[in-house]
């Protein structure tokens, strides 16, 4: 039985990611994720959103 187990969980690794690793973002409210991803929010910002700002204040 051990080794049954064991087979199936080498497996299962590899096929690569699964768990909360494919879960879409509604499911991931269960996990506690969706209150890290929320803290983290404000230590990071869009490039892109930071560059059209800054272009819109030099250019207008």
């Amino acid at each position: 039985m051990r080794e049954d187990v064991a087979a199936k969980a080498i497996e299962m690794r590899r096929q690569g990611f699964f768990g909360a690793a494919i879960l879409p973002m509604a499911e991931l409210e269960y996990t506690g994720i969706t209150e890290k991803l929320a803290a983290l929010d404000g230590r990071f910002r869009l490039r892109h959103a930071v560059e059209a700002r800054e272009h819109e204040l030099v250019h207008g």
